[in-house]
C-alpha cells in the first residue's frame, strides 16, 4: 500500500514538473519566421511579379511570372546591355540622330532632353537611356552601335536568347507598344540579373543623378535623373535599400518597375509589371515592392535594425567644366562598379533644381 502511495505521489510530482517545464518552454520556443507564410497575394496590384535572389538565382516569389506582357521601357535594360556587350567605348563621340529624334517626338515618347544633332558621348546615351528613359537616347544608341534600328533590334533578340529570355521578343529598342513586343517578369528579372554582373551596366543602373556633356545645345550640361529612385519616399524602411531601377509606362503596359534592392545586406532583383496606370499617383508598383520585400524580414528583427535611407547614393552630380571634352565626360567611376562607393555631395540640391527645370520638356507616354 505504501508502494502504491509512492507511485501516486511520484506520478503527481512528475506531472507537476512536466507542466512547469511546458509552461516555461512556451516562452522560450517560438516558431521560426517563414517569409511569405502569411502573405496576402490579393494585395498585389501588379499583374505580374518576380523576386529573384542574386546569390542563389532562385525565384523567391512569383505572381504570374511567365505572363507575356508589353514591357514598355523595361526594354531599355536590354537596349543598354546589348550596346555594352558590343564593347562600346564610353568616351566615343556620338550624335543624336535627327530623323529618329523627330520620330520620337511624333510618337510622344519619353525624352531625356537631348536635341536632334546634339554632340554627346556614348556614356551620355547609356545614362540617358536608363536614368531618364529617353527615347531619343535609346534610338540614337541603337543607330550609333549598329548603323540602324533594325540591325540593332536583331542583336537585342540574339542577346535575349543567350540569357535565355524564353518568352520574349522585341521589335524596337525604345519600348513603344507593339503587338509583337512582349516579355515576362521572369525574363526581365533574368536579364537584369545577368546585366548587373557587368560593372559598366551596374554603374549606370545604380546612378541617381548624372551630368551629360556640356555642348552648344546645353552649355551647362544636362542633368539626368533616375526615374525610379526619384520616386522612392525619403523615409526609410528598416533593412531595405533600393540601389537602382528602371521604370516603364504605356497605356498597354501599365506601370512597370525593375529594381535592384538590398535586403539585410543581400541583393535581389524585383520586377513588377502591369500595375494599374489609373492609380499612378499612389505609386502602386512601389506599394507592391515594399509589401513583397518586407516579407524577407522577420518582424521582430525590424526593431533592431537601423532606419537607413531607402535609396543608397551613387551619383555623379558634378557639372562638366569649361574644359570638358566628350572624352572627359566619361563617368569617373565606370571602371569599377559598386552601388556603395559614392556618397551624396553638396551639389545635389543644385542638381535637383536643374532636374526640375528639365522635367517640363520631357514627353510622358513611355517612361
Amino acid at each position: 500500500m505504501n508502494q502504491d502511495r509512492m507511485f501516486k505521489v511520484g506520478g503527481a510530482l512528475l506531472l507537476v514538473v512536466l507542466l512547469v517545464i511546458g509552461y516555461y518552454a512556451s516562452f522560450v520556443y517560438e516558431k521560426p519566421y517563414v517569409p511569405f507564410e502569411d502573405f496576402d497575394q490579393a494585395k498585389i496590384q501588379s499583374k505580374s511579379v518576380v523576386l529573384l535572389d542574386r546569390t542563389t538565382k532562385d525565384v523567391i516569389f512569383s505572381k504570374e511570372g511567365d505572363m507575356r506582357l508589353a514591357p514598355a521601357s523595361l526594354t531599355k535594360i536590354l537596349t543598354v546591355y546589348t550596346a555594352i556587350m558590343k564593347n562600346v567605348e564610353l568616351s566615343q563621340e556620338v550624335t543624336i540622330d535627327t530623323p529618329s529624334y523627330q520620330k520620337m517626338v511624333e510618337m510622344n515618347a519619353s525624352m531625356a532632353g537631348f536635341l536632334g544633332g546634339e554632340q554627346l558621348t556614348m556614356s551620355d546615351l547609356l545614362h540617358g537611356t536608363i536614368l531618364s528613359s529617353g527615347g531619343e537616347a535609346a534610338s540614337s544608341l541603337a543607330i550609333a552601335v549598329s548603323g540602324n534600328e533594325e540591325d540593332f533590334v536583331f542583336e537585342m533578340n540574339q542577346v535575349a536568347k543567350g540569357i535565355p529570355m524564353e518568352n520574349s521578343h522585341f521589335v524596337n529598342s525604345v519600348g513603344m507598344d507593339d503587338a509583337n513586343q512582349k516579355s515576362t517578369a521572369l525574363d526581365i528579372a533574368k536579364l537584369l540579373d545577368k546585366a548587373l554582373d557587368n560593372s559598366t551596366f551596374k554603374d549606370v543602373f545604380t546612378k541617381k543623378l548624372y551630368w551629360a556633356t556640356k555642348n552648344q545645345n546645353h552649355p551647362d550640361g544636362l542633368l539626368l535623373e533616375n526615374t525610379v529612385l526619384k520616386e522612392i519616399p525619403e523615409n526609410g524602411h528598416p533593412g531595405i535599400i533600393v540601389l537602382g531601377g528602371k521604370s516603364g509606362t504605356t497605356e498597354t503596359a501599365g506601370l512597370c518597375w525593375a529594381t535592384l534592392v538590398k535586403v539585410l545586406d543581400k541583393e535581389y532583383v524585383l520586377v513588377t509589371m502591369g500595375a494599374p496606370k489609373e492609380l499612378e499617383a499612389s505609386k502602386p508598383q512601389w506599394e507592391d515592392a515594399l509589401y513583397i520585400l518586407s516579407q524577407l524580414i522577420d518582424p521582430k528583427e525590424k526593431e533592431t535594425l537601423k532606419d537607413k535611407p531607402l535609396v543608397e547614393q551613387n551619383t555623379d552630380t558634378e557639372k562638366p567644366t569649361e574644359e570638358t571634352t566628350p572624352a572627359d565626360a566619361e563617368n569617373k567611376d565606370g571602371e569599377e562598379s559598386t552601388s556603395e562607393n559614392k556618397e551624396s555631395n553638396n551639389q545635389e540640391d543644385a542638381a535637383q533644381t536643374e532636374a526640375d527645370s528639365t522635367k517640363d520638356t520631357e514627353q510622358k507616354s513611355d517612361d
